[in-house]
């Protein structure tokens, strides 16, 4: 092999695989769940579903999930379907989509969430928590809720709420938000 044909290969190489690994690397939804939750949801194995009642402006705490029926702070008042695989996947795709934020904006109400996920690969879980109040979601890793990351989810809240739908099937108030 030559080494111009070698140099042209690298190039063409380059040119085809270059973007991927860039948009890899400059994910702003993968830098904001962070890189353990990044890993739990890329690919997880089950979801636990829950409804909490949000506590308008209680801070989450450091202890872990569902510790005396709370989760990531917030009180559990129903548990849905665990669910699959496939389930988890879909919703670590909509999580993990930078279209599913929207960055330059910020909102000025409280984060009351509703309904909450704990997410599992193997022994790692992350707290998904959605507030379809103001359509927001807090996600931390199970063993650092003190960090919850919260942002504005407006372009995926539909995703979001279809998930939640799925979860709880006979959840009045879950079947009919729009």
């Amino acid at each position: 092999m030559s080494m111009q044909y070698a140099r042209r290969i690298t190039s063409i190489v380059f040119v085809v695989c270059g973007p991927l690994f860039l948009c890899a690397c400059e994910s702003k939804s993968r830098d904001f769940v962070g890189q353990s939750a990044v890993r739990v949801l890329a690919a997880p194995d089950r979801v636990e579903a829950f409804r909490v009642a949000g506590t308008r402006g209680a801070p989450a705490t450091s202890e872990p999930a569902d510790r005396a029926g709370n989760l990531a702070g917030f009180p559990i008042t129903a548990t849905g379907r665990n669910q699959s695989k496939d389930f988890g996947t879909r919703l670590g795709a909509v999580l993990l989509d930078d279209r599913s934020y929207e960055w330059q904006m910020a909102k000025g109400c409280i984060f009351d969430p509703g309904v909450a996920f704990r997410v599992w690969r193997g022994q790692e879980s992350v707290i998904v928590l959605i507030c379809f109040k103001c359509d927001e979601v807090g996600i931390a890793p199970d063993d650092e809720v003190k960090n919850l990351h919260i942002k504005d989810a407006d372009p995926g809240i539909p995703a979001l709420r279809r998930l939640a739908q799925e979860a709880f099937p006979d959840d009045v108030e879950i079947q009919q938000l729009k």
